[in-house]
């Protein structure tokens, strides 16, 4: 089965399930982020959050997903080192170190960043992240610049417009790990040909 992160919002969250979808990622907190949880545990679906550290943590959701304006808001609440100093951290590794933080050091919930070049994800994968979101149109060229550099991270190939099944081949035959669609170009009852692409 390929690897789907399913992009939807919480009034979704059923039809995608009965899709037999199996990592949803919301764009938004629900009202009811525990019964969302609980829908997406009994169908053995993952549930991350996009940008929200603190729901994820207080609901113990599976994992969190920053986007460009998560890391930048999470990167602006560690101070910048001051003095003389040969490499500043990026804005993804502030993001991500901050993000632990609230999390907890020993928490389980995974960690993912949405980035678009090769220093990112190499910079996201020492500071610990689980996997990275890359936009398709550069993830064939990032995901070749990363293994070269012996960066085994997890890589996501994000389609923001419709996605094939010989989409799905392109990408996990460079060592892509999966992809993430929106169900705004991907709805759920084109899902199960997706899910099954690879069989």
């Amino acid at each position: 089965m390929v690897p789907i992160q399913y992009i939807i919002s919480p009034t979704d969250i059923r039809e995608a399930l009965a899709a037999g979808c199996r990592w949803i990622q919301l764009e938004e907190c629900p009202s009811d982020t525990k019964s969302a949880l609980h829908d997406c545990h009994s169908a053995g679906c993952y549930l991350t959050i996009t940008d929200d550290a603190e729901a994820v943590r207080d609901i113990a959701a599976d994992g969190l997903l920053l986007t460009a304006s998560g890391i930048a808001r999470l990167a602006a609440q560690r101070p910048e080192p001051t003095g003389i100093v040969l490499q500043r951290p990026r804005a993804v590794t502030s993001a991500i170190h901050v993000a632990r933080e609230i999390l907890g050091e020993d928490s389980p919930q995974i960690i993912g960043v949405v980035v678009d070049n090769s220093a990112d994800v190499i910079a996201a994968a020492k500071a610990g992240a689980d996997y990275v979101q890359v936009p398709a149109h550069v993830a064939v060229e990032v995901t070749a610049e990363v293994r070269q550099e012996g960066c085994n991270i997890n890589m996501v190939a994000h389609f923001e417009n419709d996605v094939t099944p010989d989409d799905i081949f392109q990408v996990l035959g460079v060592s892509l790990n999966g992809i993430a669609c929106h169900i705004g170009h991907v709805p759920p009852s084109a899902l199960p040909v997706l899910l099954h692409a690879d069989e």
